[in-house]
């Protein structure tokens, strides 16, 4: 995901708009076969990567062009369930988790009476709950795996 958003953040849009739309897809591929919190949380740094230099708008219609109405779906599953914005970690995640979220809320008409109108409520309490509440780290019982950092 590092080198994915460096590509995002340092690249010419469009050097990556013929691949994206593939990228996207092998994202939610991934997330299909196997969900962990780890790669979950991963993702949504992307997403928000990908909106903080695309735009809002940019990232619905990109999710949207795999399946309509997909985006709905992301944030009612991905960012706005079981507090899914909290288990994100780290300083810097958090920052463009915040930063990601706000420029959705703010800057995306999809968001003011259009398609995604019932998601702006959702969005704000899930980035107020990044804020406010302590960072989530439980894991769930089926995702005990050993880290690669952990081991000595």
């Amino acid at each position: 995901f590092y080198l994915l958003q460096s590509m995002i953040e340092h690249l010419p849009a469009d050097a990556l708009s013929s691949y994206l739309k593939q990228v996207f897809i092998v994202l939610f591929q991934r997330l299909t076969s196997s969900k962990t919190t780890k790669y979950v949380k991963s993702l949504l740094v992307f997403f928000f990567v990908f909106a903080i230099k695309n735009g809002g708008s940019s990232l619905i219609q990109m999710i949207d062009s795999i399946q309509p109405g997909m985006f709905g779906m992301v944030c009612d599953s991905l960012i706005v369930k079981d507090g899914t914005v909290q288990k994100i970690s780290g300083m810097t995640e958090k920052k463009i988790s915040a930063v990601g979220i706000t420029k959705l809320l703010t800057e995306t008409p999809e968001f003011f009476g259009g398609n995604y109108s019932d998601k702006f409520v959702p969005l704000l309490q899930a980035l107020v709950a990044l804020f406010e509440l302590p960072e989530d780290s439980s894991i769930p019982d089926d995702e005990h795996f050993i880290e690669i950092e952990d081991t000595p």
